[in-house]
């Protein structure tokens, strides 16, 4: 068996953020504190289930929404989009991010 030298090792790394980066999971939230801010601020329009209770809001059930990267909905929450309000000044990056997550990880 060949053993991996360090510069090996060092190339592997950088591939490995590289990776990351490029398909936007060097940015990922935590589920476990998306979980709170989804209650508070996305439950009256998205319900438990993630089904949509205002016309035009994606169904989170059906996926609808959820094709794009982190990045893109991080953006698109932030502005806001059709009725949904933007939370730009009302949560943070991150806690966008973990409420993706959390969204992510239950539908």
């Amino acid at each position: 068996m060949k053993l991996i030298v360090p510069t090996q090792w060092i190339c592997i790394a950088i591939l490995y953020v590289i990776t990351f980066i490029v398909t936007g999971n060097a940015f990922a939230g935590n589920p476990f504190e998306g979980k709170p801010l989804y209650y508070k601020h996305c439950y009256d329009c998205h319900e438990d289930s993630g089904t949509n209770r205002m016309l035009n809001a994606p169904d989170f059930k059906k996926r609808e929404g959820l094709m794009a990267t982190d990045q893109q909905l991080l953006a698109v929450i932030k502005s806001g989009k059709g009725v949904m309000p933007g939370y730009q000044g009302i949560l943070k990056d991150k806690e966008i991010l973990d409420v993706i997550a959390y969204i992510r990880n239950i539908f």
